[in-house]
Formats: C-alpha cells, sequence, structure tokens
C-alpha cells in the first residue's frame, strides 16, 4: 500500500504511451485517479503547461477532474 494519493496526468495525444496505457495502468493502483489533458504530446509541461498546472493544483486541492 502506498499510503498516500497517487494521481496520474496523461495526454490523449501521447505517441509513446496511449490513454488507454494510462487507464490500464492507473487501474493497477487502488484509488488512483486519470486526468486527461486533450491534445497535448508526451512532454505534456512543454506541450500544455496551464492545462497540467491546473489539474494538478484541482488535485492538490482535493478536487476531481
Amino acid at each position: 500500500k502506498l499510503g498516500k494519493p497517487f494521481h496520474f496526468i496523461f495526454s490523449d495525444a501521447d505517441p509513446v504511451f496511449s490513454f488507454a496505457w494510462a487507464e490500464r495502468w492507473s487501474q493497477t493502483i487502488p484509488g488512483a485517479t486519470l486526468d486527461r489533458i486533450a491534445g497535448a504530446g508526451h512532454f505534456l509541461q512543454e506541450d500544455a503547461p496551464a492545462d497540467l498546472s491546473a489539474a494538478l493544483l484541482r488535485r492538490l486541492k482535493g478536487g476531481s477532474a
């Protein structure tokens, strides 16, 4: 058991790891969350920094996707 919240944030246009892969991976950790960033590539921090920051802040504040 990890004992801490675990949040995944993935793009739905990542050419390396598909969103389906992210869904499968997040389901292996009980209670994990998964946020989808539309249209960004593999490097979310470069392709969608505002969306990534918003998702991180939402999760840190205890919000949902």
